[in-house]
């Protein structure tokens, strides 16, 4: 992989080198080396060699080959060498965050979709009114909602299940075999006979949809279903203690106040981490929640508030108003094109987001608030969190649809974006 000279003084740098990058990704690769290089290209001292030839083989770099050759400065080396083990360390400690989501329990708890997709290509208008006529070409499921929620956790390793409720229907059953497929835990997941399963049809030609059609029913569970489901959920707890709790509430009616309450009390008395994407109704129940993640739009509506400008100044004064209502941990709210905001009462920041060729943002929120869940989870660093979250935010959108993350992409953007 490299070449050295072998009488090099800082040969035992370089051997450390070839070892931490063996197994590293392309990304750490190229930005340990391209840092070598730059220190290389130092001016520096003379002892013998020719100094052309020493930067055609430093040039050569994009081949992975390196070249010391006789040329050195000691203090040029011992700054590379610091350099480089924080570089690595850095590429180090995100994969181990990586690998360890592989050891979390996740539960995701809240309103499951199921995301219809009909792509076609429209070719006239209809006769019977002014409207495009879409000829159906392919037709496509997915999982929207909690269970989107629930497979981009799946993505990124961690084991998962989903609580929610489902009507007894041929749409439940697709959402069930979908997410068994997905590998997520089923066993929490109720049928009713009194609703019908939330479903999405989105009508799609050349990536533009045309039209989405709802089919849902937003009531409240009836308390015959609610408090079975509470059992279910808080003997899950008990017997599992999964390491977070996700509530993804789109105001369809699984997420009632009581369900809340009674969950994150028990989360709270056995240590559990808890994150929520919040929507309108249910908006100040989840008191004492440890990650409150709404987008501004909901913050707006929540808390009954205009939000001119999203300044540093004014996203303080949101968190101070949520803190006092909620007396929740950490507030993080997305701001769309202008990227996320954190607080914790210690530490806040607004991290612009990256630029993207957005394709679609649906689901953009729900990858967001899984990355968050579980980069926190295992961490505790809300920094590493709000970044790493943005990332998966943006990847999400440059695809079309509801789609998760995937896990390969998003440590590749980390360690080009956080190293």
């Amino acid at each position: 992989m490299f070449r050295y000279a072998s009488k090099c003084p800082c040969h035992t740098t370089f051997i450390a080198l070839q070892s931490a990058c063996r197994q590293q990704t392309n990304a750490a690769f190229h930005s340990v080396s391209r840092l070598a290089f730059s220190v290389l290209r130092t001016p520096s001292k003379r002892v013998g060699g020719d100094k052309s030839t020493i930067n055609q083989m430093t040039q050569r770099g994009v081949t992975r080959d390196f070249y010391v050759g006789k040329w050195h400065q000691k203090n040029n080396f011992s700054t590379l060498h610091i350099q480089l083990k924080a570089i690595l360390m850095t590429v180090q400690d995100l994969q181990s965050v990586f690998k360890q989501f592989t050891d979390v329990d996740v539960l995701v708890i809240g309103d499951v979709m199921l995301d219809v997709y009909w792509w076609g290509n429209v070719e006239r208008i209809s006769p019977e009114a002014p409207v495009p006529v879409v000829a159906i070409n392919k037709r496509e499921n997915r999982l929207g909602g909690a269970a989107n929620v629930a497979l981009n956790c799946r993505a990124l390793g961690a084991r998962v299940a989903v609580a929610s409720v489902v009507g007894d229907d041929n749409e439940g059953t697709t959402i069930n075999e979908l997410m068994t497929e997905a590998g997520i835990d089923t066993g929490l997941l109720m049928r009713s006979k009194q609703r019908n399963t939330t479903t999405k049809i989105r009508v799609i030609s050349r990536s533009q949809q045309m039209l989405r059609i709802d089919d849902e029913i937003t009531d409240d569970l009836f308390l015959e279903e609610e408090h079975p489901f509470i059992d279910m959920v808080l003997r899950y707890l008990q017997r599992v203690k999964p390491g977070l709790v996700i509530f993804e509430d789109y105001n369809k009616g699984v997420l009632k106040e009581n369900v809340i309450k009674r969950v994150v009390q028990h989360c709270n008395a056995i240590g559990i981490v808890t994150a929520v994407d919040p929507k309108k109704k249910n908006f100040l129940t989840y008191k004492d929640i440890t990650i409150f993640k709404p987008n501004l739009k909901e913050v707006k509506e929540g808390l009954n508030i205009p939000v001119e400008s999203p300044d540093l100044e004014a996203l303080r004064n949101i968190h101070e108003l949520l803190h006092e209502k909620l007396a929740h941990q950490i507030t993080f709210i997305t701001l769309s094109e202008r990227g996320v905001y954190y607080n914790d009462g210690r530490q806040a920041a607004i991290l612009p987001s990256h630029v993207r060729n957005v394709a679609d943002v649906s689901g953009a929120g729900d990858t967001v608030i899984a990355t968050a869940g579980l980069v926190y989870t295992v961490t505790k660093d809300i920094n590493l969190m709000a970044k790493m979250s943005n990332l998966a935010g943006g990847l999400v959108c440059e695809e079309v649809g509801v789609v998760s993350i995937n896990k390969d992409r998003l440590m590749s953007e980390s360690i080009n974006f956080l190293v």
